[in-house]
């Protein structure tokens, strides 16, 4: 480290390409990045890194001349020198930002084309701004939900942070976006943007009233009828048979959809203003606002169709393939565990609904996700009421014949086989075992430091069948099977 500080420092009053191109980048295992070098003033910062970890480095003709704001350790060099050896910490991301505006994250509202880069870890800037330059996009490189934080043990300001060491790593000086993804709430909102991130997708899913989109006309009419006199004037006025010109196409809305329209999204869309003039209070115009609707009940609604079931007995008849196992996901939106009385209610239908289905078309497993909760934050209470409605849904499957088999997910309440077990043992049914995910199985073995077929061991005589997928640290979906870096041991696991 001494010997590249002593190079920096004897070109320090030089212009930047003099530096760089006179100064040593490396010496043993220690590496300094190239694009990172810069000036400020008489003073150079850089990053680099050895064979444990990167780091950032402030090279200045004096201790008194380094700048401010920089954290680290202190080292001496000759000629009376200063260098400054600092983590990549939320206090040297802040000096960045200070020092050098383009390393924090901007509203990208005015540029043309964005694209959202959804690296969830901090570790793929460097690709991300190579890819941006190339096609001439800006990305929103940093991007997190509440939920992902959970799971990865991140705040929206290391987030930010990681992602600013990323950008002053590659000299990437063309402006980004940081993005507090998939929010619900002003307080959540407010943690973003108090770290930084001018960018908020805002989802409505739960202020919505998306059942509307299946409700009878005349129930769609009835809550129409019960809203402002004045608003339904208004919709009536400026929607109901009225065609819309939009470039070289054209909608025409008739009055019965837009009625319906107006039932289902009213409600979101009041609270996307609200949040829109929450966004400029805090931020006058630098804010981009971005709006979804994740996860209705769609297709939870085929659960209860009589049609869906005709269909897939037919299918199975004309094939002869059964379908002896079912993947339930609708307890991920509504989990076992909730706080809300009501979600747990709707919990246990959506159980009752599949332990119908599975019983009438033949499947044999329902294969249940691994969640207390999901989208809430999970505790003592949280666990205590999965455990009481766990209990409940095995009588349900238990009463037509059907296992319920515990998928092991990528979270910690339960993502090993040992985990589940202890559901399994206390509920003590033979209608509850396990159903394991070998892929997440092998990601929690390198979490935890233990062998992935110790863990299925703890299954043993309980272990209905497995999920087979590949995945790596950090990531438990979207991968192909035996894709190069990919760490599922499917050998191991199915011996």
């Amino acid at each position: 480290m001494k010997k590249i500080a002593e190079s920096v420092l004897a070109l320090v009053s030089k212009d930047l390409n003099t530096i760089k191109s006179g100064m040593c980048m490396q010496s043993g295992e220690i590496e300094i990045y190239p694009a990172s070098v810069h000036k400020i003033g008489d003073a150079a910062v850089m990053m680099g890194r050895n064979s444990e970890e990167r780091f950032l480095l402030v090279v200045a003709y004096s201790e008194k001349t380094i700048p401010a704001g920089f954290a680290g350790e202190k080292l001496a060099i000759a000629d009376g020198g200063a260098a400054l050896v600092g983590k990549l910490d939320s206090t040297n991301a802040a000096a960045l930002r200070q020092h050098f505006p383009w390393c924090a994250p901007r509203s990208l509202r005015n540029v043309k084309t964005t694209v959202g880069c959804g690296d969830r870890l901090g570790l793929a800037t460097s690709g991300h701004v190579a890819a941006a330059v190339k096609f001439q996009v800006s990305p929103v490189i940093a991007q997190q939900s509440m939920r992902e934080l959970s799971m990865t043990n991140r705040t929206f300001r290391s987030v930010v942070d990681d992602t600013v060491f990323g950008v002053f790593k590659s000299d990437y000086q063309l402006g980004w976006g940081a993005d507090g993804d998939h929010l619900k709430t002003i307080p959540d909102i407010d943690v973003a943007l108090e770290a930084g991130m001018p960018m908020i997708t805002l989802d409505l899913s739960e202020v919505m009233n998306a059942a509307a989109g299946d409700w009878e006309e005349s129930k769609v009419d009835a809550a129409f009828a019960e809203m402002c006199g004045d608003f339904r004037k208004r919709i009536a006025d400026e929607y109901f048979d009225k065609e819309f010109v939009i470039g070289e196409s054209s909608v025409k809305i008739d009055a019965a959809t837009a009625r319906r329209c107006a039932v289902m999204y009213t409600a979101a869309l009041e609270f996307a203003v609200k949040v829109y003039n929450h966004l400029k209070s805090k931020r006058g115009d630098e804010f981009d606002l971005e709006i979804s609707i994740d996860e209705t009940d769609k297709k939870l609604s085929r659960l209860d169709s009589p049609e869906t079931v005709a269909q897939i007995r037919e299918a199975i008849e004309k094939t002869g393939v059964p379908i002896l196992t079912m993947c339930l996901s609708g307890h991920r939106k509504y989990p076992l565990g909730s706080h809300s009385k009501e979600t747990r209610e709707r919990s246990l239908y959506i159980m009752s609904k599949a332990v119908d289905l599975a019983a009438a078309v033949g499947i044999r497993i329902i294969q249940l996700a691994g969640y207390d909760v999901y989208y809430e934050k999970g505790d003592g209470t949280t666990l205590r009421l999965f455990e009481e409605n766990l209990e409940k849904a095995v009588r349900m499957a238990a009463k037509k014949g059907v296992l319920l088999g515990f998928e092991t997910m990528e979270t910690p309440f339960l993502d090993t086989v040992k985990k589940g077990m202890v559901h399994v043992n206390r509920v003590n049914s033979p209608y509850l075992g396990m159903y394991p995910d070998i892929g997440n199985l092998k990601n929690a073995a390198v979490l935890y430091g233990h062998d992935v077929t110790t863990d299925l061991k703890a299954g043993k005589g309980h272990t209905f069948a497995s999920h087979l997928k590949e995945t790596k640290p950090g990531l438990y979906r979207d991968m192909l099977f035996g894709q190069a870096d990919g760490h599922t041991e499917y050998d191991r696991c199915l011996d």
